[in-house]
C-alpha cells in the first residue's frame, strides 16, 4: 500500500482518484479529455508502487504531478495545476476561525477531520473527504482577487460546524447520531 503523509502529519492511503480529479481540474480548461487525467494518475500510481519504502508526502505527489504534466507536453495544464495549489494555500492562510471567548485560530482542516471522524464514527479517509468538501465551500467564498495582506476572513466556529452538518446531511449520514 502506498502511504501519503499530509501537511498536518496525518497519513492516508494513496488514492489515484483524488489525483485524477486534481489533474482533471488542470486538463479540462485546455480541452483535454477526462481519460487523460485518469491515465496520468495511473502513471503516478504505477511509479509509486515500484518505490517500496517510506511514505510519500502530499507535496511530493504534487511535484510528481507537475513533472508528469510537463513531460507529457501539457505545460498550460502544469501551470494550472500549480496555480490551483498556490491559490488554495493563500486562501487557507487568510481564513481564521472565531471560537468561544473570542479565541481566534488559523484555519487547519485537520481539526474538522478529527471531529468528523469521532462524531460520526466514519473512517479517516471518509472524514478527510467530508472535511475537504466543507473546506472547499469555505474557500470558494473567498475573493480570489483580494490582496492577501488585506483579505483576512474570520468565520465563527459554529458556522463551520453548520456547514459540516449540512454536508453530512447531503451525504445521507444525518441519520447517524454524533457521539
Amino acid at each position: 500500500m502506498i502511504v501519503v503523509e499530509k501537511r498536518d502529519g496525518s497519513q492516508e492511503a494513496f488514492d489515484p482518484l483524488k489525483l485524477s480529479a486534481a489533474f482533471w481540474r488542470a486538463l479540462s480548461p485546455v480541452g483535454e479529455p477526462h481519460e487523460r487525467a485518469c491515465y496520468l494518475a495511473d502513471a503516478v500510481a504505477f511509479y509509486l508502487s515500484t518505490q517500496r519504502g517510506a511514505p510519500v508526502s502530499s507535496g511530493g505527489i504534487f511535484e510528481m504531478g507537475i513533472t508528469v504534466l510537463t513531460h507529457a507536453g501539457l505545460h498550460r495544464s502544469a501551470s494550472l495545476f500549480s496555480g490551483y495549489r498556490i491559490r488554495r494555500g493563500a486562501r487557507r492562510k487568510r481564513l481564521q476561525i472565531r471560537h468561544e471567548r473570542d479565541l481566534l485560530t488559523q484555519w487547519d482542516k485537520s481539526w474538522l477531520v478529527e471531529l468528523t471522524r469521532q462524531a460520526w464514527c466514519v473512517r479517516p479517509t471518509t472524514a478527510r473527504i467530508i472535511a475537504g468538501l466543507v473546506e472547499h465551500d469555505l474557500l470558494a467564498m473567498d475573493d480570489p482577487n483580494a490582496p492577501i495582506a488585506f483579505a483576512r476572513r474570520e468565520l465563527p466556529r459554529t458556522y463551520i460546524l453548520d456547514q459540516l452538518t449540512t454536508r453530512i446531511s447531503e451525504l445521507g449520514l444525518a441519520d447517524t447520531v454524533p457521539v
